[in-house]
């Protein structure tokens, strides 16, 4: 098989993927040919790259599922829609079920069951 790829390596961690051996002090490893290419930033454990976990802090956690739910209910094209063509109390239910997905998001103590509770 072809060498496609050298991961340059700092420990565990992959610092650099390139189509040609460097001459730096780091660990140079070859990928061949099949193998998934790894993001700088994942690991090569064991002979393997293990693709790195994204950190997901809870209030970042609560704003994505915050997003989904919004977008669940009102997807982009039905909020311009109802901004531009809508009924005052379209817009207002729509902006009201919003606001309230909002401050669920902001507040710490916020369950997922309250989330499920909010309709418009």
């Amino acid at each position: 098989m072809d060498n496609l790829y050298w991961l340059e390596i700092d420990g565990t961690d992959i610092i650099g993927v390139h189509s040609v051996k460097g001459q730096s002090d780091y660990t140079w490893v070859s990928l061949s040919e099949g193998e998934d290419m790894p993001d700088p930033g994942d690991n090569f454990i064991d002979g393997k790259v293990v693709q790195r976990q994204a950190e997901i802090d809870p209030p970042q956690e609560k704003r994505i599922l915050a997003q989904q739910k919004i977008i669940d209910v009102y997807p982009l094209w039905k909020q311009m829609n109802i901004l531009r063509n809508g009924t005052e109390v379209e817009q207002t239910t729509m902006g009201r079920f919003i606001d309230a997905v909002r401050t669920w998001s902001n507040n710490p103590k916020s369950t997922v069951k309250q989330l499920d509770k909010i309709v418009p």
